[in-house]
């Protein structure tokens, strides 16, 4: 009798890896997909600084949103005290290809439309390259929160922890401007 000899090969797929930027706002860290960043700017000036965070800079002839997110995530009461725009070292401009609130805004392929705006930081934004993997669900009672008084924002989509200890907020920046 004949021994037959199977083959043992495990299918493995490949585990996808991303490359983020990694950004600080207000003592957090902060991620988007590079895909998403289309130019960081060292030197800029807002204008019309509002409450709410959001402010405007003049980016290749045209006027752009910029967001504060340390306003935009703060407590109401935080938001108080902190009246005006804060001056920020570096400017991430960030795009949404196909944007469903824009009218035929250039660029890319024809065709697309794209929104840009920007997120103001105060230190050089880092590259960070994960393991899909790594990005892990939000607890749903942080997603929960308090009504009226603090809830997590919707832009914030996923956890990464770093090996260098870091917990890390991966941004969907489609919610951030549109919710």
């Amino acid at each position: 009798m004949t021994k037959r000899r199977f083959s043992s090969r495990i299918q493995r797929s490949p585990i996808r890896s991303l490359k983020l930027l990694c950004f600080e706002c207000g003592g957090e860290y902060y991620a988007i997909h590079i895909s998403q960043v289309e130019h960081i700017l060292p030197e800029f000036t807002l204008h019309g600084c509002l409450e709410s965070g959001r402010s405007l800079v003049k980016y290749k002839n045209q006027a752009i949103a910029v967001l504060d997110l340390t306003k935009l995530f703060s407590n109401p009461q935080d938001k108080i005290e902190n009246k005006g725009c804060v001056s920020c070292e570096y400017l991430i401009i960030c795009i949404l290809e196909n944007s469903p609130n824009i009218d035929n805004k250039n660029d890319r392929k024809s065709g697309d439309r794209l929104e840009r705006f920007g997120i103001s930081t105060m230190a050089m934004p880092t590259i960070l390259e994960i393991a899909e993997n790594q990005l892990e669900n939000l607890p749903e009672l942080y997603l929960q929160g308090t009504p009226g008084i603090s809830y997590a924002p919707k832009a914030i989509e996923k956890l990464i922890h770093t090996t260098d200890g870091k917990t890390i907020f991966y941004l969907k920046l489609e919610s951030l401007i549109y919710d």
